[in-house]
């Protein structure tokens, strides 16, 4: 159906609010949550050895300090992505309730489908005239909360599925998260700053 979201699609919404939000986030979380101010010892203004490049001992706001501590960089945009990543995707949330529609589309679209497939269509269920309808309107119920349900069971795994995905977890461990550290790359980049 023209307008209707394609499988992938699906999570446009979670994709597009992440896009939006996380370079704000991820700069919070960054700095002056854990890098902060100058490496200049404050009393005699003298960068220690290092400081502020290539590699800073000292926890401050520089490249250098960046560098040095690396591994609890990628430890902040790691914990960072995920905890963005989970209240986006809080069932209620209006990234939730894009995604949950974009579904239930696509679903009752595929049913419009297979019933117009059968020559009867919906004619051919069977009535009973002194039927209430109570019975129906529980079953679309329960129909609305399975997509519901589903999704905030999948979303509820997004840290076990970014661990798999980066092979470690998010504790701190050095050289955790091999498949989502891009340490030379990384290094390399943050050092072209001043």
């Amino acid at each position: 159906m023209p307008g209707d979201p394609t499988s992938s699609g699906y999570l446009d919404p979670l994709r597009l609010a992440f896009r939006d939000q996380v370079g704000a986030v991820m700069e919070k979380a960054i700095f002056p949550s854990f890098f902060h101010g100058k490496c200049q010892d404050p009393v005699t203004g003298v960068n220690p050895p290092g400081c502020p490049n290539p590699d800073c001992p000292v926890v401050c706001g520089t490249p250098g300090s960046m560098v040095h501590f690396y591994s609890k960089l990628r430890y902040i945009a790691y914990n960072t992505t995920w905890h963005l990543m989970h209240e986006l995707a809080r069932p209620g949330t209006p990234t939730f309730n894009e995604i949950q529609n974009n579904v239930e589309v696509i679903r009752n679209g595929a049913r419009r489908r297979r019933l117009s497939l059968d020559p009867r269509g919906e004619s051919s269920l069977p009535t009973n005239p002194g039927f209430s309808g109570g019975l129906i309107s529980r079953a679309i119920s329960t129909r609305d909360n399975y997509v519901k349900d589903s999704l905030a069971r999948i979303f509820q795994d997004i840290r076990s599925i970014l661990e798999k995905i980066c092979g470690g977890v998010g504790d701190g461990t050095t050289n955790g998260l091999p498949y989502c550290s891009w340490e030379e790359i990384m290094k390399d980049y943050i050092l072209t700053f001043p």
